[in-house]
């Protein structure tokens, strides 16, 4: 294995600095989870070999058909305080997929603090692969991440497909629907059968050079050879400028999948921009400060929420935005502000309340109907999503991206960063619990363990924000 430390995407708005690296020791230093009990890891083990965390195939219970609603069922998990107006404002949406999903239709309510055991335990169902008899397969969480949690639904992820939505305004549910229906109705609306890349490498900045040379160009080139009849637009390097985005978003060389890959903008909590503006992405006109130098990143430098054209049509489109908070930001940090540490003693704040990303919120509930479904990060992202041993390694993408453009639903689609979560989080109990009875570990242990913990975060957090059970659509 490489012994090349793992880069952070993520870049202080008001510095021009990147956000705090963090070392292996730091990890480990600060690392007090313990380790599930032996019992306990049996049984996982179990589960692990008889539903097949590491089967690239890996879907609901046998004989279950991840691209049929009727096969794998469709669900809504509404947060304890979602209004009767939201409700309202969805049911177009809601009675579209009961009309696809039939009997494995079903609505829930969350109930505060509820565990994803808790919640399965009282639907009759456990752990294991979804039977859609109990919990349909597709679940798409609505309400606020405050009260119907990041956690929860990360962990029911792991085999279940997830999505969530949440706006401030009613309307915004109301224009999120109309798009999704107009997109899976109509056909003329539809954007061409196009992918779209736009991926930044700002000069000196190691980040971006490597997310566009291990991450993006292999992807890129790789769906060129294995799908010729989707035509790709790139938008790379020099030429990934704010001007350059708009058009892509919904603009005139809109697509059906679009990828943008950057640093996400992050602003101090509290920060007057924070809430609109965190998780934007930073264009190419960005320069790397001097080393000491502090240097405020200007919104012309960056795309967000306000550059989202009031004239943009993203009815059809599926966003996939690799940088950090893309997706959202949660109050306090999964890793510490000032080492990274996965924190477990002294929270860190990140901002006055956990939220959404404001640019994801503004594709997802444009006035003209909004994008199917942006599949996005929370907190902090690392290279080691497609880079474990120093060199490109984007499978995961690429199977996620192939499967979308072979018609699966994002939820479905994104099976291959779940058992990526999921295989991490099985080695990194069995690396704990190894360091626990030896009462020592090797260097090489510490190393190998702290990156699984790191790995293991930015996997789980990728997250998919809309209905699970969209798919592309293009005009034929």
């Amino acid at each position: 294995m490489s012994n090349e430390e793992p880069l952070y995407n993520g870049v202080d708005a008001r510095t021009g600095a990147y956000l705090p690296a963090w070392s292996d020791r730091e990890v480990l230093r600060e690392l007090r989870v313990a380790p599930m009990d032996p019992a306990a890891y049996r049984t996982y083990l179990w589960w692990v070999e008889q539903f097949g965390i590491d089967d690239p195939f890996r879907q609901p219970v046998h004989r279950v058909d991840p691209k049929s609603l009727a096969s794998a069922g469709w669900c809504v998990i509404f947060a304890p305080d979602v209004s009767a107006d939201v409700r309202k404002a969805l049911s177009p949406l809601l009675r579209h997929r009961s009309e696809q999903a039939g009997t494995l239709y079903q609505e829930f309510t969350y109930e505060i603090g509820q565990t994803k055991e808790q919640f399965l335990q009282a639907k009759r169902a456990d752990n294991g692969p979804a039977d859609p008899r109990f919990v349909p397969y597709y679940v798409l969480l609505v309400g606020d991440p405050r009260t119907l949690p990041f956690q929860f639904q990360y962990d029911l992820d792991v085999q279940y497909a997830v999505g969530r939505l949440y706006f401030e305004k009613v309307e915004d549910y109301g224009n999120y629907a109309a798009g999704v229906l107009a997109a899976e109705k109509d056909n003329s609306v539809r954007p061409p059968r196009r992918i779209a890349f736009f991926g930044t490498s700002n000069k000196g900045d190691r980040p971006t050079e490597r997310t566009l040379t291990d991450l993006v160009r292999p992807l890129a080139e790789a769906l060129r050879d294995q799908y010729r009849h989707w035509p790709q637009a790139r938008v790379f390097g020099e030429e990934a400028i704010k001007r350059n985005l708009g058009p892509l978003v919904g603009g005139p060389e809109r697509a059906a999948l679009l990828m943008a890959a950057t640093h996400g903008m992050r602003f101090p909590a509290g920060d007057p921009l924070q809430m609109r503006d965190q998780g934007a992405l930073l264009c190419q006109e960005w320069e790397r400060p001097a080393e000491g130098e502090e240097k405020a990143i200007p919104p012309e430098q960056y795309f967000s929420s306000v550059d989202v054209s009031a004239e943009a049509d993203l009815r059809g489109m599926i966003a996939f935005l690799f940088a950090c908070y893309s997706a959202g930001t949660p109050e306090v940090s999964d890793f510490d502000a000032e080492s990274g540490v996965p924190h477990i003693d002294t929270p860190s704040s990140l901002a006055p309340r956990t939220f959404l990303s404001g640019l994801a919120k503004s594709l997802l509930a444009h006035p003209k109907g909004g994008c199917l479904a942006v599949l996005g990060h929370v907190d902090r992202a690392f290279t080691l999503s497609f880079s474990w041993s120093g060199r490109s390694q984007p499978q995961v993408f690429e199977s996620v991206l192939g499967r979308l453009l072979d018609g699966y639903p994002i939820g479905a689609a994104t099976e291959f960063i779940n058992q990526r979560h999921a295989e991490l989080a099985v080695s990194t109990n069995r690396d704990l619990l190894g360091w626990q009875e030896a009462g020592y570990l090797s260097a090489s242990g510490m190393a190998d363990l702290a990156r699984r913990v790191k790995a293991g975060h930015d996997a789980r957090n990728f997250v998919v924000l809309g209905d699970p059970a969209v798919r592309l659509t293009w005009r034929e």
